[in-house]
């Protein structure tokens, strides 16, 4: 694109050097007088010159609509992974066994806090339910895994 507008500016730029040569060989007085010849090949090139910056703009508007499309497709995906994001979370508030309106968590054992607990050796312990096919009970430990960490 930016290619494109170098090779037209650098035609341009030839071919005013060219008519101004042509034009030198004539004497003073000439040089002075605008033929209307003169006048058509000033004309000429201001429209050369125009055509070129049309094609240099309607290069830069294809390269902005390639820019729009790729931002557009990249709004979809960041808008998906909000609807995902928020779905996840409206889940996880809603998911029972957690945290009660006081801010304590439910199925914790009397007088236990998290960190008295052996995660490791609790979630050993619902695993082997669950292999037991104890799957009630696996599950209802998991939950408190979960709740406690």
């Amino acid at each position: 694109m930016q290619l494109i507008g170098k090779f037209m500016n650098k035609f341009i730029t030839s071919l005013i050097i060219a008519l101004s040569l042509l034009g030198c060989g004539g004497s003073a007085a000439k040089s002075n007088l605008l033929t209307p010849q003169d006048d058509v090949v000033s004309q000429n090139v201001e429209l050369m010159d125009l055509r070129s910056s049309i094609i240099i703009l309607q290069s830069e508007i294809i390269a902005l609509r390639e820019n729009l499309k790729i931002t557009e497709e990249l709004n979809r995906s960041l808008q998906n992974r909000i609807e995902e994001k928020v779905s996840r979370l409206s889940i996880l508030e809603n998911y029972p066994n957690r945290s009660n309106a006081s801010g304590t968590t439910k199925n914790f054992p009397a007088g236990k806090k998290s960190e008295d607990v052996d995660i490791e050796s609790l979630y050993k312990k619902a695993l082997a339910l669950y292999f037991e096919s104890n799957y009630e009970e696996s599950i209802k430990t998991f939950e408190y895994l979960i709740n406690i960490d």
